[in-house]
């Protein structure tokens, strides 16, 4: 919804033309929301009209490649605009964490931990998993997740025998890899990092069941995030907590 009020914002405000913001096949891809959001004002009378030019080449066929809008806003999309809140006081997600709900157990410690540690209220943290943290009743969740994905500030993957088998970690794996930007792996429920396939086993992952990685893990994500963390004296038992719900690998549970 938010990101359909930012394009009715921009048209409002004079924008006519769209296209992809370079010429990558990335950018093309990404355009794609943008033409889709432009769409769905269009059936819903929230604009005029709008041109939208197709492409008929082999690789990226039926892409939109640019769209131009044709006059103002209608009405409803006047009203559409006044009934929905501005987008500056919507707070941008600063933690995504994907898993399985198979998981659900791990995931909660999981948030409990990056809670205390980080300091970060519940409005900013998303694991759909995890009571206070789901995503809003009645939402289009496809889109949402999507949105949540590419926007969050930190993305952490708690990937489990379970979340790899996971149609929707895979989706929001993907779209979070394909974006480029940052993805923690933290591998959980028994799996180690050295199971992971590629193109994660290119990536460096984050043991779950090994502290000093989660030491490491708050380090790095409380200077991504630009915050002060708390001492290993105030989340120690959060820790504690999160590597007991923690199943112990093969390999570990024969030492």
């Amino acid at each position: 919804m938010q990101a359909l009020r930012a394009i009715l914002v921009q048209i409002q405000q004079g924008v006519r033309s769209f296209r992809p913001e370079g010429d990558t096949p990335a950018a093309l891809a990404d355009f794609q929301a943008t033409a889709k959001r432009l769409r769905a004002a269009l059936d819903r009378s929230y604009i005029r009209d709008a041109k939208f030019r197709v492409s008929h080449g082999r690789d990226d066929y039926g892409s939109i490649l640019s769209a131009i809008v044709i006059g103002d806003l209608t009405l409803e999309g006047e009203q559409f605009l006044q009934s929905t809140p501005d987008a500056a006081s919507v707070t941008r997600m600063k933690l995504f964490i994907s898993h399985s709900s198979a998981d659900a157990k791990i995931a909660e410690a999981f948030v409990i931990l990056l809670r205390t540690a980080l300091n970060l209220p519940s409005h900013e943290i998303r694991c759909t998993s995890v009571d206070g943290f789901k995503l809003p009743i009645g939402t289009d969740v496809n889109e949402h997740l999507r949105r949540e994905v590419h926007e969050a500030l930190v993305f952490v993957a708690l990937l489990s025998p379970s979340s790899v088998e996971s149609p929707y970690v895979l989706f929001e794996l993907g779209a979070r890899w394909g974006s480029g930007k940052y993805l923690a792996p933290v591998t959980v429920g028994g799996m180690l990092p050295g199971e992971l396939s590629a193109p994660l086993s290119a990536t460096h992952a984050v043991n779950g069941a090994n502290a000093n990685d989660l030491h490491q893990l708050i380090s790095e994500l409380a200077a991504r995030l630009q915050l002060t963390p708390e001492g290993p004296n105030v989340y120690g038992q959060a820790l504690q907590n999160f590597l007991a719900a923690e199943p112990k690998s093969f390999w570990e549970a024969e030492r």
